[in-house]
């Protein structure tokens, strides 16, 4: 079973990678690809909220 700090630190690792999407969608030669990294994007922040939902309660 995972502690608290583990479950809080994964999140912050998402919400890292999240960021990092958001650059890479800045590169050259992705611009076709935007549409899909924004989907991307909401899913990931959607799962991000929902575990910080998880977790508070």
């Amino acid at each position: 079973m995972k502690t608290t700090e583990e479950i809080q630190a994964k999140i912050k690792e998402l919400e890292n990678q999240k960021l990092q999407i958001i650059d890479v969608s800045k590169i050259e030669g992705v611009q076709d690809q935007i549409p899909v990294l924004i989907d991307s994007i909401k899913f990931i922040d959607k799962n991000i909220n929902l575990l910080k939902w998880v977790i508070n309660e």
